[in-house]
């Protein structure tokens, strides 16, 4: 469904929530110290959830290196287990992982754990197909408002909406299989765009589109929007087409709650509709 994960922190709190059940459950029956899920983020692993019966050997919410994943054996346990999470496409999401310092795994606990790393791959699976787009792979409009909650309330944040322009006209003269591929391939830009930003991107309604920046001060906001209309500038060949696509972008940077935010954004984004289209604008009230 998607490339990979924006946020993980935000992304999965339930299967968080689950996993911490699981693992309780697992020390019952493999009474090591330490278990762990880690989420593979770029070129470290984020810690999505960590439960310790002893000794703290790893903490929930660090972030590892490749390299402190491969000695934390050596640093902090002298016993090591790990299996991938695997999910579909092949893509990994990240490892499951048990340590002590004085258990030595034995071939039912290996065998225990990988089967716990399947199960977590298909509850990560469940959770996609609920929260997010199956289309364009951005997060469902329904839980923008969960999410923006989510977000440190006291820190600036920016909304940004954004409608492509003439969107039906590709639907028409295309056929809508070609404008579901206009909208996954925006989809894919709006997830790679965002995500050095840790901002969280939602279809908000057909070729329409929400992007909540946490820490969003102006410069910061409209250097994400610079990007993306740097992407959305490049013609897309779908099939035999080649089409050009353009999109009008309203930006609010102050707001007191998520609709607000939301309405205010898509003011800007109006105004620049009713002109030549093809542009970006801040919300002046």
């Amino acid at each position: 469904m998607r490339a990979g994960f924006q946020n993980p922190t935000s992304e999965y709190h339930l299967l968080r929530e689950a996993v911490n059940s699981f693992f309780l459950t697992l020390h019952e029956i493999i009474p090591c110290n330490t278990f762990f899920l880690a989420a593979l983020s770029g070129e470290s692993y984020l810690i999505l959830s960590a439960w310790n019966s002893g000794e703290k050997l790893v903490e929930e919410g660090a972030t590892l290196s490749l390299a402190d994943m491969e000695s934390l054996v050596n640093g902090r346990a002298s016993h090591r287990m790990a299996f991938p999470i695997v999910l579909g496409k092949n893509r990994v999401f990240g490892q499951i992982c048990a340590l002590d310092r004085k258990r030595a795994f034995q071939r039912d606990d290996a065998h225990l754990l990988e089967r716990m790393a399947e199960l977590i791959g298909r509850l990560i699976e469940a959770e996609d197909r609920i929260k997010f787009d199956e289309l364009t792979g951005v997060y469902r409009r329904k839980y923008a408002e969960a999410l923006y909650y989510l977000l440190p309330s006291q820190a600036p944040k920016a909304v940004v909406f954004l409608d492509l322009d003439d969107f039906q006209r590709i639907n028409d003269r295309y056929g809508r299989d070609t404008g579901d591929e206009v909208l996954r391939e925006v989809g894919g830009m709006l997830r790679e765009v965002t995500a050095p930003y840790g901002a969280l991107a939602f279809r908000y309604a057909g070729d329409e589109f929400v992007i909540i920046i946490p820490n969003g001060v102006e410069e910061t906001a409209l250097q994400a929007v610079d990007q993306l209309l740097v992407r959305l500038s490049r013609p897309l060949r779908i099939g035999r087409a080649l089409l050009q696509v353009s999109a009008s972008i309203g930006v609010c940077l102050e707001a007191d709650s998520l609709q607000d935010y939301i309405q205010r954004a898509d003011a800007a984004m109006y105004q620049i509709k009713r002109g030549s289209k093809r542009g970006v604008l801040v919300y002046a009230g």
